[in-house]
């Protein structure tokens, strides 16, 4: 058997050959990830303690012979990207297409394949503060005697402009999973999450610059005025908010061994479903 332990904190990648047995002990938080580099993966068993988590990378199928999950244990589906959380305003990446067969299920089986979240609009820039005024002219001086008055500052420099905030992201549409299985224990349940992400935040206009100051009035007799303030700049235009992705498709059959056989060796080997009753 292959056993993995993981302690907190601890998030492992490791590629695992097909009908691998994979066994997750709980500590505190445990997470695998599991890429096999094929588009189909099997496993002859795998165990889930509480709150574990395996990950399913770039993968179209799955096959599990045993699956025995306990509470708040997942099963992720992921593809490149799938179901990853963005930033500064880009789309969530969507959820993974995937089927799975599992032999036999006790406990309380959760897949998740759903779309990331869009990510939040960056805020607007601020515009800069006008730049000061001139100073005023100075009277004619004699002797140290202005003669005349000092002239006006010149107005101050208008703020520049915020920048406008940027748009939230798009939420990552839910993926689509499709479940067969041939038995399951009477108090076991089945969970998909295929949820469309969260739209991104809207970035926030940046707010105008400040008017620049006006100048001094020029020495005199009297002294000149100073010059007016520049006027603030206007603020920027905020974004909009992401639109949340749609949610996936679920299907779940139980279905006889024969069947099973049958569906399992057409979506591997490529055979016709049609021949599947």
């Amino acid at each position: 058997m292959f056993g993995i332990n993981l302690f907190i904190g601890i998030f492992l990648m490791t590629k695992v050959a097909s009908s691998a047995d994979l066994h997750l002990e709980r500590f505190e938080q445990q997470r695998l990830l599991f890429d096999s580099g094929e588009d189909h993966a099997e496993l002859n068993e795998l165990h889930l303690d509480e709150s574990s988590e395996i990950q399913f990378n770039n993968i179209k199928s799955l096959r599990i012979k045993n699956l025995m999950a306990k509470k708040s244990s997942k099963i992720k589906i992921s593809k490149i990207a799938s179901g990853d959380d963005s930033s500064d305003g880009s789309n969530g990446s969507d959820g993974a297409k995937v089927t799975l067969f599992i032999d036999e299920i006790d406990g309380d089986l959760i897949i998740e394949s759903r779309g990331g979240d869009g990510g939040d609009g960056r805020n607007g820039r601020h515009g800069r503060v006008g730049e000061s005024g001139a100073r005023g002219r100075h009277a004619h001086q004699i002797f140290g005697i202005y003669f005349g008055a000092g002239s006006q500052g010149f107005p101050g420099q208008n703020g520049e402009p915020g920048e406008d905030g940027q748009d939230g992201g798009r939420g990552g549409h839910g993926g689509e999973v499709q479940l067969f299985f041939i038995e399951k224990t009477p108090d076991s349940s089945i969970f998909v999450d295929v949820q469309g992400g969260r739209g991104g935040r809207a970035g926030w206009g940046g707010l105008g610059g400040l008017g620049g100051a006006g100048g001094l009035g020029g020495d005199g007799n009297p002294r000149g005025h100073s010059g007016p303030m520049g006027m603030s700049g206007a603020s920027g235009r905020s974004g909009r908010p992401g639109v949340p992705g749609e949610s996936g498709a679920v299907s779940i059959f139980q279905v006889s061994r024969e069947t099973y056989q049958c569906l399992l060796v057409a979506y591997v080997s490529g055979g016709e479903l049609n021949e599947c009753d």
